[in-house]
């Protein structure tokens, strides 16, 4: 399988992430794309009480499992599928079941810390290439 193209969709919250992943996703059709929500990888603090978890700053970098959402487009890159963690937000939690992702030609990767600083630096370079496997030039301001 050649590897995928990634499309990264970041920005605030409102603006309209998931309705532009949505219209992508759902024009190119289900069976040749896939799309990631960044916030599926929200750190499992089922150590924590409610009270405590209901205090975590959710909208810093250190509170999503970035690593883990590499790891998992590297082995889609690689024609595997993944089981992506479900994120339950009333409880602020990881549910117990996953929801399986399969390789496609394109994914879709939405959150509001897709492009931070702490995403950038754990970034694959899948992330950073070109469909033909020629380097991407960093965006503007990095």
């Amino acid at each position: 399988m050649q590897a995928p193209v990634i499309i990264g969709i970041a920005g605030g919250t409102g603006s309209g992430k998931t309705t532009v992943a949505r219209a992508i996703y759902d024009r190119v059709g289900r069976d040749r794309i896939e799309w990631i929500s960044h916030d599926s990888y929200y750190r499992n603090f089922d150590g924590l009480s409610h009270d405590e978890r209901t205090k975590i700053n959710f909208d810093h970098p250190d509170s999503l499992e970035t690593e883990l959402l590499v790891r998992h487009l590297d082995v889609l890159s690689k024609g595997s599928s993944v089981d992506v963690p479900m994120y339950d937000f009333a409880a602020h939690a990881r549910r117990n079941e996953t929801q399986r992702v399969e390789p496609r030609r394109v994914i879709i990767v939405e959150g509001i810390l897709v492009r931070s600083r702490a995403a950038e630096a754990h970034r694959h370079q899948t992330l950073r290439r070109h469909p033909r496997g020629h380097p991407l030039p960093p965006p503007a301001g990095a």
